[in-house]
């Protein structure tokens, strides 16, 4: 299903916000880099220089969670072994490089994520439900923001997304 929607939407994409689950993704590091690699690639996104945001979610989940440093590093080391393994691949079967359409840096054996010139990276963290577990639609109830002299409330329990609406809006201003 996710590769079929990408393939669908990826024409009219202005945009991308990829969520990762900062708890979980030492385990999910190389599904995410799988993805992240096939987004990069993608020659309509590096045309048009879309910019992607990378959002860290559940930093509020506990002092187990992983950092956006340290996500951002485990990210780098995955694709620098993505693009190794699907470079050989290429040449055997190939007998020869794809590397006009790799990513990162030619000639540069470490990946990092700075050295995609066509396409603007940006991580943030932050937490999309906060330290109280609300359901979804809870999230989004204006009312429950309003306190009794009618002033708009941080109700949201710790819900801390103001670096994805500040880029957000930074993209839509451009």
């Amino acid at each position: 299903i996710r590769q079929r929607d990408f393939n669908t939407n990826k024409s009219s994409a202005k945009a991308i916000i990829f969520v990762i689950d900062s708890t979980t993704i030492k385990e999910e590091s190389k599904d995410v880099s799988d993805y992240l690699y096939d987004i990069f690639r993608e020659k309509s996104f590096r045309q048009q220089r879309l910019p992607i945001l990378i959002f860290c979610n559940k930093q509020d989940i506990n002092n187990d969670v992983e950092t956006v440093q340290s996500i951002r590093a485990l990210l780098e080391n995955e694709l620098t072994m993505k693009r190794k393994t699907r470079a050989s691949a290429v040449d055997v079967h190939q007998g020869k490089s794809d590397a006009v359409d790799d990513i990162g840096q030619l000639g540069k054996e470490k990946f990092e994520f700075n050295d995609i010139k066509d396409i603007q990276i940006t991580f943030v963290e932050g937490s999309a439900l906060g330290n109280e577990k609300k359901s979804f639609a809870d999230q989004y109830d204006d009312e429950a923001d309003i306190d009794s002299a009618g002033d708009e409330t941080d109700a949201d329990g710790g819900m801390n997304l103001d670096q994805v609406y500040d880029w957000i809006t930074k993209v839509w201003m451009k």
